[in-house]
């Protein structure tokens, strides 16, 4: 069975105790050593990690790993006329940081955590960027495939639960419903407070003189 960059692989729980699937992606392959570099596709923060060729085949052919139906990063196929201006200016931005970490197209930035931290190191201190946002722009790019929209600001994560939302909707954010309780708080103790400013407002009476 042919493995090949960017496909995604989802592994099924031999048990059933999981609910979900795992999900990696191929990003890298080396046919002659019948090896691949993947990378899981989760919130969490992860790296690649070295996988077997034959490990990978094995789990397709016997039904404990298939090929995903969907590729979670398809939606993120769009034109540049769709995005945002100031979305594909951040996206432009972070691939030009990056970019030169990932010239050689060599594993050796996905493999050696020595190597890797020697050069995000000095490319943070020659960007001002920190580590952790280099980190995570390197982690996005693989997770997506290799594909530069995989950069651009995570706006589609907002929103209403099960609801896909992007960066150009309208009114994304927090819905103005979750604010009626506070304002009826406020609206019950408005006449408090204006009765303490009438009473401190008025002028002390003086006992009149007999």
């Amino acid at each position: 069975m042919t493995l090949c960059v960017n496909q995604v692989i989802e592994w099924h729980d031999a048990e059933g105790a999981s609910s979900s699937p795992r999900i990696e992606r191929i990003i890298w392959i080396d046919v002659a050593a019948g090896k691949v570099v993947t990378i899981e596709l989760t919130d969490r923060r992860v790296l690649p990690q070295l996988r077997q060729c034959d490990e990978i085949t094995s789990a397709l052919e016997t039904g404990v790993a298939c090929r995903a139906a969907i590729d979670p990063s398809a939606g993120r196929l769009r034109t540049e006329q769709e995005i945002p201006e100031r979305n594909r200016h951040r996206r432009d931005e972070a691939w030009e940081l990056i970019a030169p970490l990932l010239a050689d197209g060599v594993p050796e930035i996905m493999l050696s955590r020595e190597m890797r931290g020697k050069r995000i190191a000095t490319l943070a201190q020659q960007s001002g960027r920190s580590k952790s946002v280099i980190y995570g722009f390197l982690e996005r790019y693989w997770k997506g495939g290799g594909n530069r929209n995989a950069l651009l600001p995570n706006y589609d994560r907002c929103g209403g639960r099960g609801k896909r939302r992007l960066a150009d909707s309208p009114r994304a954010g927090i819905c103005p419903r979750a604010c009626w309780p506070i304002a009826a708080s406020l609206k019950a103790i408005r006449p408090i407070t204006w009765l303490m400013s009438s009473t401190c407002a008025s002028p002390t009476r003086r006992p009149t003189a007999q």
